[in-house]
């Protein structure tokens, strides 16, 4: 069912976004196509990724190993897999302390069947040589970094194990977990060499539309601060300079220029405003009549049509 319902909600979205495409952008019809199967691999390299980072989360307590999570097991005990893909656990030193043929006070591991953990301990399930259950728990003797394990009855056990997150012993699990990263890992890089190959046949429109979008898109209220202690100014077509010092001055030029509106367009400015703040701070604004440009976007003030609003 949610397999269906994310497949009608993917669909949905590449064809509305192949309508406005074709609608707002004069795209020929096979640029509008390369465009379509971009959003594709965009979509296909998201699902991907997320259930990467999902296995990888899961695969982590299988001893699978991963590079993005760490496990938090009490003591810093680590899981891992030995030669036989069979799960293990490891000190902090990668040292083995759980593995099968390991003998403690009166009992030799034969099998290793689960480990439980919250956030302050650790039980682990074994078989002895009979084949019988064992149950230990770790700990850490005060004054000792050594991680020792203590035998523990059925009925402790019974009493513990629902306040524990359990892991199973499984080498067909772990290898699951593998192949599905390994499938996720693909299926993320294929989006990605494919959408390079396709920007570049239409890198020109879409470097534009993504500047575009860049300069419509934003939530900052302010472009520059009102508390600015001075203002410099200098025109670049003779280099003089003034200083504006006037508080009212001051939030007048600073209104105009938070007024104004992102824009994308290419110029040539005439005159350079130094904001200045009490902290030291400055904020560099490039001027040529109502168009603006402050950290690399550019604005334009369409309050004032009858005459430039920054003639200074």
């Amino acid at each position: 069912m949610y397999i269906l319902l994310i497949l009608f909600v993917v669909i949905s979205i590449c064809i509305f976004c192949k309508k406005i495409m074709h609608k707002y952008f004069l795209f020929k019809i096979r640029e509008r196509y390369r465009i379509f199967i971009m959003l594709l691999c965009v979509i296909w390299g998201i699902v991907n990724t997320s259930y990467y980072l999902k296995y990888d989360k899961i695969g982590s307590y299988y001893g699978c190993g991963s590079i993005f999570y760490n496990t938090n097991l009490p003591f810093n005990i680590k899981p891992g897999v030995n030669y036989y893909y069979s799960l293990i656990l490891l000190d902090e030193d990668n040292f083995e302390l759980v593995d099968s043929g390991f003998y403690y006070t009166d009992f030799m591991i034969k099998k290793f069947d689960a480990y439980g953990y919250n956030t302050k301990s650790l039980i682990i399930s074994v078989k002895d040589s009979l084949n019988r259950p064992r149950y230990m728990m770790a700990y850490k003797a005060k004054g000792k970094d050594n991680i020792s394990f203590r035998n523990m009855d059925a009925y402790e056990y019974k009493s513990l194990n629902k306040n524990y997150q359990w892991v199973m012993n499984d080498k067909e699990y772990f290898f699951k977990i593998e192949s599905i990263k390994f499938y996720c890992l693909v299926g993320t890089i294929l989006p990605i060499i494919l959408m390079w190959y396709l920007l570049r046949l239409i890198r020109k429109k879409v470097i534009l539309i993504a500047c575009a979008l860049l300069c419509i898109v934003g939530c900052q209220k302010n472009i520059v601060e009102r508390n600015a202690i001075e203002i410099s100014v200098e025109n670049l077509k003779n280099n003089q300079i003034r200083k504006i010092v006037n508080e009212n001055e001051i939030v007048t030029i600073t209104d105009k220029i938070n007024s104004s509106e992102k824009d994308f367009f290419i110029f040539k400015p005439d005159v350079k405003l130094v904001f200045t703040y009490s902290n030291g701070n400055k904020k560099i604004v490039l001027v040529k009549k109502n168009m603006l440009k402050i950290d690399g976007i550019s604005y334009i003030n369409k309050s004032d049509n009858d005459y430039p609003p920054f003639n200074f």
